[in-house]
């Protein structure tokens, strides 16, 4: 029973019922083991009781398209759920013991905001999650407000007893820094200099651009062709009629800050997520090359212009720089690949194994 993303359908309620059942039947003489990934949150969905699952749907896509934090949609999120925020291992409380694998999509790896933790105790508040929508001007139904200010729906704290003893475990078995590891351990292999980033993506695309392409330049030494990796997910602010998505949009500003540098007729990027999709985009992210931005502005478009608009998509699609992957059914947030050859080549062919151009987009490989 498949759900949907990154808004619930009745699918994803259906689906979260059958586990919460399943959850329920356990006994004492029952090991429950979960696998929990990013995107659970909407594909795991059930509504509290009063609550419809338009309600959620309704909140979901507010929140999607108010800006708002992973951690602030989720603390909203789990507060108006049946089976988030701990309630999943509430849910099992009979069972013998309970192990969740997770794989983590959000950038500090906290547990309670994973697909808005089922199975981990809830720190957050009804008081937080009222914040939260007053903060985004997020309209929510008289049934939605009744459950938050109804403290017998508040989430299981730590202390609740599915969480006491060793009876509960979970675990991240995916994350983003493991990631990087690979992509940087295959650029390695390859013969590159490779220069990680020491802190994970958390600011607009336009900080995170004029941080990393300077980051990158000021430490390669320049003796061999250099790699530059970092992880993590900007924080996008939509902007009413753009259309793209957080990586989409963190390719152009990439694009046109390198423009800025005296690398800008060597210096290539990608920026993409890991899950295959950029929220509503058909593409998981894009490609720069130095002629992206001269090949946008001779076809008509403002690149700048663009970018203010968070209306990054036009400019993927136009220039065909897109990175075309198909979901890939995982998600451990996005990263960004800077390239740059210093002078070991030409720089006019980038070697195959890192990008690779077909037909409708590009293709990487790159050791995910």
């Amino acid at each position: 029973c498949q759900g949907s993303h990154p808004v619930p359908c009745e699918k994803s309620a259906a689906a979260a019922q059958k586990i919460l059942e399943q959850a329920q039947s356990a006994t004492k003489k029952d090991i429950v083991i979960g696998l929990i990934s990013g995107g659970g949150s909407a594909l795991m969905s059930l509504p509290t009781d009063g609550i419809s699952i338009e309600d959620l749907q309704n909140i979901n896509g507010q929140l999607v398209k108010s800006g708002a934090h992973i951690h602030e949609m989720n603390i909203v999120r789990k507060h108006l759920s049946k089976i988030s925020g701990g309630r999943l291992a509430v849910a099992a409380k009979n069972a013998k013991h309970m192990t969740t694998l997770m794989i983590s999509d959000v950038t500090d790896d906290d547990m309670s905001i994973i697909a808005s933790g089922p199975t981990v105790p809830d720190p957050s508040t009804q008081e937080e999650a009222w914040e939260i929508i007053k903060r985004h001007n997020i309209q929510i139904s008289p049934a939605a407000q009744s459950v938050l200010n109804n403290p017998d729906y508040e989430t299981p704290t730590k202390e609740h007893p599915a969480f006491l003893g060793e009876r509960n475990t979970n675990i991240i078995a995916a994350k983003n820094a493991l990631a990087m590891q690979a992509i940087a351990d295959y650029a390695t292999d390859l013969g590159f200099e490779v220069i990680q980033a020491d802190t994970q993506m958390t600011d607009t695309p336009e900080q995170e651009a004029k941080k990393h392409i300077s980051t990158f330049l000021a430490t390669a030494t320049r003796k061999k062709p250099a790699i530059y990796i970092a992880g993590g997910e900007p924080d996008i602010q939509p902007v009413e009629g753009g259309v793209g998505g957080r990586y989409n949009h963190l390719a152009l500003a990439l694009a046109l800050e390198a423009q800025k540098t005296k690398r800008r007729n060597t210096l290539y990027g990608v920026s993409a997520g890991t899950d295959g999709a950029d929220y509503y985009a058909a593409t998981t992210g894009a490609i720069f090359t130095p002629d992206t931005i001269n090949q946008a502005k001779k076809l008509g478009l403002k690149p700048k212009k663009l970018l203010k608009g968070c209306n990054s998509l036009p400019f993927v699609a136009a220039t065909g720089s897109g990175i075309i992957t198909g979901h890939t059914n995982t998600n451990v947030n996005g990263f960004i690949v800077l390239l740059d050859m210093f002078g070991h080549d030409t720089g006019k062919q980038l070697p195959e194994k890192i990008f690779s151009k077909t037909g409708i987009g590009y293709q990487i490989n790159i050791g995910l």
